[in-house]
């Protein structure tokens, strides 16, 4: 039996995140997670071990001057 968390609510974009942020990167503090982001998502997966993964998902909620406050869902939720 293989279980899958579940979203309970989605979260909608309100923000844009800067042209020159999209694409992939390297999280310096771990440097075997993949990470995308594109215009209003940042999606960081990562492998604990062999037969696991994790992915994290930040979505721009509000952005003022050079700062952005985002949210964040994990399998814990938002």
């Amino acid at each position: 039996m293989r279980l899958k968390p579940v979203r309970s609510k989605l979260v909608e974009p309100g923000c844009l995140l800067p042209e020159n942020f999209t694409g992939e990167w390297v999280n310096t503090a771990n440097i075997d997670a993949d990470v995308f982001i594109n215009s209003t998502h940042i999606v960081e997966t990562w492998h604990p071990d062999v037969a696991r993964w994790r992915k994290a998902v930040y979505i721009c909620k509000e952005s003022r001057d050079s700062r952005f406050m985002m949210a964040r869902l994990t399998i814990d939720g938002w």
